[in-house]
Order: C-alpha cells, then sequence, then structure tokens
C-alpha cells in the first residue's frame, strides 16, 4: 500500500461467500532491520457485494486556476483515498464496494500546489491554506450515495 508500508493489498478475482487461505513461507517478509518473517497463515471470507455500498462523489463550483487535496474520511480521521483536482470546474469520481459507515470529505484549497496543508505566514500576512470538511449521508450495505459538495 502507498500510504501505509505497513499494508499488503492483495489483488485477485475473489468469488463471493468463498473463503481462501493465504500462506507465506519462511522469509517472504522482511522488516526494516532485516529480519525475516516466520510462516503466516490467515484465512478470508470473500465478502458477497450486497455486503457494502458504492458512492459518488461531485466537487462542484471549483477554481479551475486553484489545485485541491481532498480526502475521503471513514469515521473521523482514517483516510480512504487522498487525490488532486486542478484544472477543471467540475469534478466527480466513483468509489465502489465501501464497508458501510459514516463518511466526510476535507477538502484543502492548495493555494501553493504543494499537494499540502499549509500554516499561514505571520511576517508575510498570509494565512492559512482553506480547509472545507463536508460530512456524508450514511453509507449502508448495498446503497448507492450520491454526495455533490459546492465550494
Amino acid at each position: 500500500d502507498t500510504l501505509s508500508s505497513r499494508n499488503l493489498r492483495l489483488r485477485y478475482p475473489w468469488k463471493e461467500g468463498l473463503t481462501y487461505e493465504l500462506e507465506a513461507m519462511p522469509g517472504a517478509f522482511r522488516d526494516m532491520f532485516g529480519l525475516e518473517s516466520d510462516t503466516i497463515q490467515a484465512k478470508y471470507l470473500g465478502e458477497f457485494r450486497k455486503a457494502f455500498g458504492n458512492l459518488t462523489l461531485t466537487l462542484d463550483s471549483l477554481k479551475a486556476d486553484t489545485n485541491y487535496v481532498v480526502q475521503l474520511l471513514q469515521g473521523e480521521n482514517t483516510v480512504v483515498d487522498e487525490f488532486q483536482v486542478s484544472g477543471v470546474e467540475t469534478f466527480k469520481k466513483q468509489f465502489k464496494t465501501l464497508p458501510p459507515g459514516e463518511y466526510s470529505v476535507k477538502i484543502v484549497v492548495d493555494l501553493n500546489g504543494n499537494g499540502r496543508w499549509d500554516s499561514g505566514n505571520y511576517d508575510l500576512h498570509r494565512q492559512p491554506e482553506v480547509i472545507i470538511t463536508q460530512k456524508l449521508e450514511q453509507l449502508r450495505a448495498n446503497w448507492e450515495v450520491e454526495a455533490k459538495i459546492s465550494l
């Protein structure tokens, strides 16, 4: 996982309702100290699609000459996805098979285009970059939620 180097993501055409077993042999993983892993065994259940929900996020009234950093958050501060938007006035993105729960969107108006929030500078009389947060409708299993945020 590029956001967290301690997570491993597996892509496979999982079948719904089947149980899968993962077995990693000794030495399959190495930590930052060079120590190798022992045998790791784990079982997984392929969840049914109807246990998840879909979210369509539309950002409207954006300024085409401004950069935005957008985060989809689950709960209070768990980042599900982070991406940058620039050069458009309307942006639309779909998130499929999200676990049910409470979601919110955090938008940083990235004035200097460095891809992150910056605090202000008292000496230069520059204010901090604006952060906009919007709580979304609760996502339920087998639901599709369309969220539109106008800035």
